[in-house]
């Protein structure tokens, strides 16, 4: 579920960048899924983005948050607030081994 959570925030992300640089404010979201439900709010500025998800499923609750820099835009810092932690995912990396994935489903 985290995995499938996690692609699809990246892959969200990475489609919509070009979009962000013409757009500011703040997008709020309801997603349904078969896992669970839950809600999502995504903040953009010329300065970066920042996206919440709240996931409710029947296996535990999921909470993310991640920023973008505009100033750094290979790299996204996912937030836990619960264990007052973040991560650094390098955009670039997760770009190609989309590629290499999309490569080997082809076959």
């Amino acid at each position: 579920m985290k995995k499938s959570v996690l692609a699809m925030l990246a892959v969200a992300v990475l489609a919509a960048a070009p979009a962000f640089a013409q757009f500011e404010g703040e997008l709020s979201m309801k997603m349904t899924m078969r896992e669970g439900s839950g809600t999502g709010r995504a903040f953009v500025s010329a300065a970066g983005t920042r996206s919440e998800l709240d996931i409710q499923t029947a296996q535990a609750p999921f909470r993310m948050t991640t920023l973008m820099k505009t100033s750094n835009p290979d790299v996204m810092y996912m937030i836990n607030d619960e264990q007052k932690a973040y991560a650094e995912v390098d955009l670039k990396k997760v770009k190609e081994q989309a590629a290499k994935s999309r490569e080997k489903s082809k076959e």
